[in-house]
This record gives structure tokens, C-alpha cells and sequence, in this order.
């Protein structure tokens, strides 16, 4: 703290007498790393209670030191966090959690440079759309945003809308079958159609895909996931 007060005025200060002299807190080292984009903070602070005990010079730059490793620490874990509920569409390293407010918490870069390149403005520091609290998924123009509650938090990730979203949900089960090599007679006995049923929706595919064979299509769901 004397790098920015001088001992005499601190220790006078509203600040120390109300913060830090009741929990007998007589000296203070602290650093914070902010990132811009994001806005989300990190602030690393040690105490002494011994005012004689001046933090030293080498004692600062191994705070500096800890801040780097305690930042990519946390930025490793919440990552973790992130892939450990990932959804095969959607990729761990698009994602960001905030507040109902929209503040982040966790963000990864990929996650900002989706959305600044779809809304084609600043994020602002804060996720730029209204949180859906009772929604799994919703759409803001071309982006697809999956939603979990984690508390009082919220795990959002993004893609961009692709070709397959105009599907319906019975047809994205077909292709799922035919991408596994599936027969007709195989995929209509798992879905309890009839073989000419579904082909009937592998043809509105095709149509819908603008494709023509097995193969467009496998070589299609492949480059857009």
C-alpha cells in the first residue's frame, strides 16, 4: 500500500481504520490483471500484521510471479469445467459463463470473436443479449446459443447457424443413421418407420441440403461440425 500512500497518511486513512485495522491488517501487497475484452478481474492481495514488516522488492515480483500461474490455473480449470458438460456440437472452447446480469466469469477468446463477428459491435465487457433464464436454447440472428444453470451462474455456448438447423428433428435422426452406416430397414426399425418413410426424408434432405448422394452428405455433416 505505501506505493500508493505514504505510511502516515494510510494508516490515518478511512480505509485502514475500517477495512483493515479490526481485522489487525497492517500491511498490504496487492496486484489485479484485467482483461479488456472480457472485463473479468483478478485480484491477488497478502497481508501482514506486523507494520514494521515492510513487503520487500523480491517479494513483489514473486507475487507478480504467482498472479501469472494462479491466472492460468484457474483459466486451465474452468476450461476442464466447461468440457466435462460439453455437448458433441458444441465446442468447450466457445463458451462463457455469467451472471443473470450478463457479467462474465469465464469467457474463452473464440466465444468473443463469434459473437463480435456476427453483432459486429464490442461485447462490451458482458454478454451482449438478455440471459434466457428459462430456456435451454435460443437464437439471437445467426447464432445458436446453448444454455446450464450452474447456480446462480450460466453456462452459455455458441455456434453459428449452419444448413443442418433448417432440419427437422426427425430428419437430423436420419442422417445420424446414414453417417453411421446404417441401412434403410436398420434406421426405419430404430426410429419405428417404415424403410419407404424414410426414404421419403433422406429425398426432403437432399432437397433441403441441395446434395444428391450418401456421400455428399457424410462429407457435408463432417465439415460443418
Amino acid at each position: 500500500m505505501r506505493d500508493v500512500l505514504d505510511d502516515e497518511s494510510y494508516y490515518q486513512s478511512d480505509l485502514y481504520q475500517q477495512c483493515f485495522q479490526p481485522f489487525s491488517i497492517e500491511r498490504i501487497l496487492s496486484s489485479i490483471h484485467i482483461d479488456q475484452r472480457s472485463g473479468i478481474f483478478t485480484l491477488l492481495s497478502l497481508y501482514r500484521y506486523h507494520r514494521d514488516n515492510a513487503f520487500t522488492l523480491e517479494e513483489k515480483q514473486m507475487q507478480n510471479h504467482l498472479l501469472y500461474h494462479l491466472l492460468s490455473a484457474a483459466s486451465h480449470r474452468q476450461l476442464l469445467a466447461l468440457d466435462e458438460k460439453n455437448d458433441e456440437q458444441y465446442s468447450p472452447n466457445k463458451s462463457a459463463i455469467c451472471d443473470s446480469e450478463g457479467i462474465y466469469h469465464c469467457v474463452d477468446p473464440s466465444f468473443l470473436d463469434i459473437l463480435e463477428s456476427q453483432i459486429n459491435q464490442p461485447t462490451k465487457q458482458k454478454f451482449p443479449f438478455k440471459i434466457q433464464e428459462n430456456q435451454q436454447q435460443f437464437t439471437e440472428g445467426n447464432l445458436t446459443f446453448v444454455q446450464q444453470n450452474h447456480g446462480d451462474l450460466y453456462q452459455l455456448t455458441v455456434r453459428v447457424q449452419n444448413q443442418l438447423d433448417q432440419l427437422s428433428a426427425r430428419e437430423k435422426e436420419v442422417i445420424e443413421g446414414i453417417c453411421q452406416g446404417r441401412t434403410f430397414k436398420q434406421i426405419a426399425r430404430e426410429l419405428q418407420l417404415s424403410p419407404s418413410t424414410v426414404s421419403n426424408h433422406l429425398y426432403r434432405i437432399y432437397l433441403k441440403l441441395s446434395i444428391h448422394n450418401r456421400s455428399e452428405l457424410v462429407d457435408l455433416i463432417k465439415n460443418t461440425n
